[in-house]
Order: C-alpha cells, then sequence, then structure tokens
C-alpha cells in the first residue's frame, strides 16, 4: 500500500512537472502572440495618424480650392464685361493708330 502510495505520488508529481513545463510554455507562446499583436496595433494606430492627416489635409486644400473657384464664378461676368471693354479699346486704339475717324 505504501508502495503504491508511493508510485501514484511519483507519478502525479511527474504529471504535474509535466503539466507545469506546457503551461510554461503555453505562456510564453501566448505572450509572444499578445506582443506580436500591440506591434501591429501601434502599427495600424500610426497608419491611421497617418491616414487621417493625410485626409485632412486633403480636405484642407479641397476647401480651399472651393473658394477659389465660388471667387471665379462669382466674378465671372464683371471680369468679361471688363475684358470686352478692353477688347473695344484695343479695337478702337487700333482704329485711330490705322487713320480711321474715330467717334
Amino acid at each position: 500500500m505504501e508502495k503504491t502510495a508511493t508510485r501514484d505520488y511519483e507519478e502525479d508529481m511527474a504529471e504535474a512537472a509535466k503539466m507545469k513545463r506546457q503551461n510554461a510554455k503555453a505562456i510564453v507562446q501566448s505572450n509572444d502572440a499578445k506582443a506580436n499583436a500591440e506591434g501591429k496595433l501601434a502599427d495600424e494606430k500610426q497608419g491611421l495618424a497617418i491616414s487621417t492627416e493625410d485626409l485632412n489635409q486633403t480636405n484642407t486644400y479641397i476647401a480651399e480650392l472651393h473658394q477659389q473657384c465660388d471667387f471665379l464664378v462669382a466674378n465671372f461676368e464683371e471680369r468679361r464685361a471688363k475684358r470686352d471693354t478692353e477688347v473695344e479699346g484695343l479695337k478702337n486704339a487700333k482704329s485711330v493708330l490705322s487713320g480711321a475717324d474715330y467717334k
């Protein structure tokens, strides 16, 4: 009986030691996986920050471009009228220089 108890105890201790090694190995693997995942997360967060910054810059550029376009559209008729007046003045000046009677 004592031999059986000693043998059972030794078997239990051997199995416990084996499980302890397996658990320690699993913990190391889990920690490695966690470190890799945290590294990937940090990379993705940095990529997101860069993408967000690029998006903000693009949106700012679009807003500035929109303001410029709005200005051109709003002043188009006035600029065209001034250009027509300038062209007409140049035609009249050319006529005068060509010797035509301008009235």
